[in-house]
């Protein structure tokens, strides 16, 4: 009797361990199946072959995820955030996956929803960093989203930091002074040893024109870091704008004497030489800005400028063709050089300038204006 039941007992333990390698390799051979779907839906993506990717990906759905990534590759294609979501449970310390996931309530404004993903000091500065980069961007939406990003680790993380960033915000993109200060004093406070804070507030001030209060800050700053050749710059072009000439350009020439390879500083020299009617020791810092970087269009450009504005065109537009040959697409090159092609009367190659200016910019109102006169000039 005992036999035979020990045999029993065998038999079961037998069936039920055949069954489950069975199991297991069915369901072992629809992960491997699923992987390699996967792993050809992508290589279309890279090829371009969107629509055999998105069959290959939803087969590989019908035979089972077994990880983040495939829901996440699902998700790029389709953008349910029923697979986000999934991906998200899988690997929930991914930050990829926190932002995409938690994108969709921020953007409707939903805090309470996102804070429970935002909940920890790194993902707040790392949400800090996000929202600076698009904050002061040109598309409306992706500006909105940085507020919401700064806005959003501030509420996490109440530092002189996230006052900073959120303050400058406020004020230098969208003109909020009165909660954009406060929020910058608030980072003063904090951490009265920081110049970048000072420096906000003296830019707020410029901003405002209260001359005096943004010449206190800018001395704060350079109390605080006397080698700072931004803060030199900075106090040398707010004396430049008081006329106080001889002032701004013993600031200059520090800053210079400090890192020699900024080009802003030779154009502000250059500005303050100009103010003294010193054009040929103006003419030399726009000369000696292009030894800094041959290359770029930037100091061509510049220099091009200082001469259109002295008349003198046919130098003028061998400066802008110069820096065209170096950044095919700076438009104001175009633009100027056109404006030079005009007042040397050569209305064909100005019209050809405005043009190309209009392809970068089909909405750009001057450009618009500025052809029409062109076509006026060639009717008469």
């Amino acid at each position: 009797m005992r036999k035979k039941f020990r045999l029993s007992t065998n038999f079961i333990v037998l069936s039920f361990f055949c069954v489950s390698l069975l199991v297991f390799s069915t369901c072992f051979q629809g992960t491997i199946h699923s992987l390699f779907l996967t792993n050809i839906s992508v290589l279309n993506v890279l090829k371009g072959n969107l629509e055999s990717s998105y069959q290959q990906s939803t087969d590989a759905k019908k035979n089972g995820y077994i990880n983040s990534g495939q829901y996440y590759h699902q998700y790029m294609l389709d953008h349910q955030s029923s697979d986000l979501e999934k991906a998200f449970f899988l690997n929930p310390t991914n930050v990829g996956y926190i932002f995409l996931f938690a994108d969709e309530t921020i953007v409707k404004g939903d805090w309470v929803s996102s804070n429970q993903f935002f909940y920890s000091v790194p993902f707040a500065r790392y949400l800090a960093r996000r929202g600076m980069k698009l904050a002061y961007d040109g598309d409306p939406y992706l500006a909105k989203k940085g507020l919401y990003y700064l806005s959003f680790s501030r509420k996490i993380l109440h530092d002189s930091q996230m006052s900073n960033f959120l303050g400058s915000v406020l004020c230098f993109k969208y003109g909020s002074y009165q909660k954009g200060e406060h929020l910058l004093m608030q980072a003063v406070q904090n951490n009265p040893r920081t110049p970048s804070y000072y420096a906000s507030l003296s830019s707020v001030a410029a901003n405002k024109g209260n001359i005096n209060l943004r010449r206190s800050y800018q001395e704060i700053v350079r109390r605080l870091d006397k080698s700072n050749v931004w803060t030199l710059i900075d106090i040398g072009y707010s004396l430049l704008q008081e006329n106080k000439i001889i002032e701004s350009l013993a600031y200059f020439q520090k800053a210079k004497s400090i890192d020699h390879k900024i080009p802003y500083i030779y154009y502000s020299l250059a500005n303050a030489y100009q103010k003294l009617d010193k054009q040929n020791l103006a003419e030399k810092e726009y000369i000696d800005a292009l030894q800094i970087n041959p290359i770029d269009a930037g100091p061509r450009y510049e220099w091009g400028m200082y001469l259109f504005n002295h008349k003198d065109f046919s130098r003028a537009v061998t400066q802008f063709t110069i820096a065209l040959t170096l950044q095919a697409d700076h438009v104001w090159s175009y633009y100027y050089r056109g404006l030079s092609y005009k007042e040397e009367g050569k209305i064909e190659k100005a019209k050809s300038d405005i043009e190309k200016c209009l392809r970068f910019e089909p909405e750009n109102q001057t450009f618009k204006n500025r052809l029409d006169e062109l076509h006026q000039l060639t009717k008469k």
